[in-house]
């Protein structure tokens, strides 16, 4: 089941700055899934995440409109 979580919780759980996320992470990570972002129509997704933190692009107006792209939030700090 996946769960939103606030750019701090976010940047909590990855020790960053929240500034530093929503800048600079969560820009790759809109970039890498520019396409698939496309297809659900969303430009500036929530992103989601179930208990092994993988992640869910979704329409935040909603959340019905989402793509769950099978990576763990984790990776963008590598």
């Amino acid at each position: 089941m996946f769960k939103f979580y606030s750019k701090e919780e976010i940047s909590d759980l990855l020790n960053v700055d929240g500034e530093e996320f929503h800048r600079e992470i969560k820009k790759i990570i809109k970039a890498d899934f520019k396409a698939e972002l496309k297809r659900i129509n969303v430009t500036n997704p929530d992103i989601l995440l179930d208990d092994k933190y993988k992640m869910r692009l979704a329409d935040p107006r909603d959340h019905n409109n989402f793509y769950d792209t099978d990576l763990e939030i984790h990776e963008y700090l590598e």
